[in-house]
């Protein structure tokens, strides 16, 4: 027999992806969607949260390994009661320089 370990992903397969999430503005929303990126054993690195009337938009920059680990995500989020949609957002640059300006 041959030993084998499993270890980690290692960080260089890691990606830092920005997820875009609308929702309902209700309490408990953002511990749910937490839980819901925890439960696929995901880091989240950012989050950017406006409420208007209502409503809430959420930036979560997560760290994904593979196309099929994001894609589990959002199915698990959209899920969500009061969640209007979830998609990956496209430019993290720009997520990235409205986190730097909100600090």
């Amino acid at each position: 027999l041959i030993p084998v370990s499993w270890g980690a992903v290692p960080r260089s397969n890691i990606f830092r992806v920005p997820i875009m999430i609308r929702s309902l503005d209700r309490a408990g929303m953002m511990g749910e969607i937490g839980s819901a990126i925890a439960s696929e054993n995901i880091n989240i690195s950012d989050i950017v949260l406006d409420t208007e009337s209502g409503y809430a938009q959420f930036i979560v920059v997560v760290e994904i390994d593979t196309y099929a680990t994001l894609s589990r995500v959002l199915t698990k989020i959209e899920a969500l009661e009061g969640v209007i949609e979830a998609h990956r957002s496209e430019n993290l640059n720009s997520i990235e320089v409205g986190l730097r300006e909100a600090l």
